[in-house]
């Protein structure tokens, strides 16, 4: 797989490497949410993953912060921001299983 840049990541190295492992599994979809959830526990990063100004948030809702895009839209995570609170939210749009 792909490596992604420096300039399209702020997300830990391991953190990247864990989710691309989970996802080349080529488990069905269940399966592989599963993986990519255990994975995150193991390396989930802080509110510290957001810039100062990125942590304030938006008077007007939600907000969400990409914090890593895969080259090829396998996966992505991002960094949102509702209300008081910072959530970590990780996007998998493009997860193909195996045939």
């Amino acid at each position: 797989m792909t490596q992604a840049s420096a300039a399209r990541t702020r997300c830990p190295a391991g953190l990247v490497t864990a989710i691309r492992r989970a996802t080349a599994c080529h488990a069905d979809w269940p399966q592989t949410a599963v993986l990519v959830a255990d994975q995150l526990r193991l390396h989930l990063p802080g509110p510290e993953m957001l810039t100062a100004d990125e942590r304030e948030g938006s008077p007007d809702g939600y907000v969400c912060h990409t914090l890593h895009a895969e080259p090829d839209g396998a996966f992505s995570v991002c960094g949102t921001r509702l209300g008081s609170s910072v959530r970590r939210t990780y996007d998998l749009p493009v997860l193909t299983p195996a045939r």
